[in-house]
């Protein structure tokens, strides 16, 4: 798996900034682990952040085991238990800083993927392009984009062609968005609130 693309500098990214933290968001991912006597266990997360991950499966490791982890979408994942409960417990992950903001940028495409109606790009790598989405234009038409970055609150694009102007309303997946910088094809919105739109 390739690395995952680096955010552009000023983008707002409160997503990606939440996952880096302790604080975990929901996300549900389904893959698979060896317990301590080396038997493989289905697992699917309920929430994660690049440090930690709540999960849950049949057959609970003991708290204190060190468990290596394959994620769908993310890969190998290393770490200890830190809690158990009835059918799921903890995992902390024990990371590099470098794994660990790779794996804040994948976490980030995935809560967001849906969100955007984003086709997948499978000419790239999937976290190295970040996809491909169509953007509706407020005078009609529609612009096929590269997606950049992307985070709660907007997202940035690569266009094919000269990219709306700032201030054009426009429409991604079921989200709506205003076009709030542009340089050359690239240019960011950032998502309306309902009571905007």
């Amino acid at each position: 798996m390739t690395a995952a693309p680096r955010q552009t500098a000023g983008t707002p990214a409160p997503i990606r900034r939440t996952i880096q933290t302790e604080r975990r968001l929901p996300v549900a991912l389904t893959g698979r682990f060896r317990n301590s006597a080396g038997e493989e266990q289905r697992l699917r997360t309920v929430s994660m952040s690049a440090r930690s991950a709540e999960i849950r499966t049949r057959n609970v490791p003991n708290q204190g085991d060190k468990l290596v982890c394959y994620i769908d979408d993310l890969g190998r994942i290393e770490g200890e238990v830190v809690r158990v409960a009835a059918g799921a417990f903890l995992l902390k992950f024990e990371h590099t800083d470098r794994k660990r903001d790779k794996l804040a940028d994948q976490l980030t495409w995935l809560i967001n993927r849906d969100k955007l109606g984003l086709a997948e790009d499978r000419a790239s790598p999937r976290f190295e392009t970040r996809g491909l989405a169509e953007v509706k234009l407020e005078a009609g038409g529609v612009l096929n984009c590269r997606v950049v970055d992307i985070s709660l609150t907007g997202a940035g694009f690569e266009a094919e062609r000269l990219p709306p102007p700032i201030g054009e309303r426009v429409s991604v997946g079921n989200l709506r968005g205003e076009v709030v910088r542009s340089q050359g094809r690239n240019f960011g919105i950032r998502f309306l609130k309902p009571h905007e739109s």
